[in-house]
């Protein structure tokens, strides 16, 4: 059968692992090698680990930028987690996409796990997303501010999307 990744980058508590958890079962009892790429190996060891699903360690990124303000959208909080830096991203793509080469899944299925989806481009893997609207953020541009954040205006959002889409397309070349 097949190899197939399922990732959790971003998030945190039980509810990408309830997400991911039947998922793996049922792939795993089609005959499919899975492994989970999780965030938090404590929550995995007590979900994944009696229900016999392999998993590893997310890549994460080690220092946050102090940036002194709530997240305006979803670009910020990609800011929060690397983005904003180069180096700490282009550490964060490369290291996602070793694990992708190293498994080399046949599909990556990602969680709230938008670094990996970076480096799944970068290493030609194919991807299906799962999640929920605000951990999926539609296809618009600019993408809409977070309603209720102290400082989510519009020039802020904007900025900080090109910005992060600029980091973005760096890693892509």
């Amino acid at each position: 059968m097949s190899r197939i990744l399922l990732a959790w980058e971003m998030g945190s508590n039980l509810g990408h692992l309830s997400r991911l958890l039947p998922l793996a079962r049922r792939l795993k009892a089609r005959g499919h090698s899975v492994l989970i790429v999780a965030r938090d190996l404590e929550l995995a060891s007590r979900i994944l680990g009696p229900a016999g699903i392999p998993f590893v360690q997310a890549p994460q990124v080690t220092l946050v930028s102090n940036l002194h303000s709530q997240p305006a959208s979803y670009a910020d909080l990609l800011r929060y987690q690397g983005w904003a830096d180069v180096s700490q991203l282009c550490g964060l793509v490369h290291a996602w996409a070793n694990v992708l080469r190293l498994f080399a899944p046949k599909v990556a299925v990602m969680d709230h796990s938008p670094t990996a989806l970076l480096a799944s481009r970068v290493a030609a893997t194919p991807c299906v997303l799962i999640g929920t609207g605000f951990e999926l953020p539609p296809a618009k541009q600019p993408l809409p501010t977070f309603p209720g954040f102290a400082g989510a205006t519009g020039e802020n959002a904007v900025k900080a999307e090109s910005q992060m889409l600029e980091n973005a397309n760096r890693e892509c070349r």
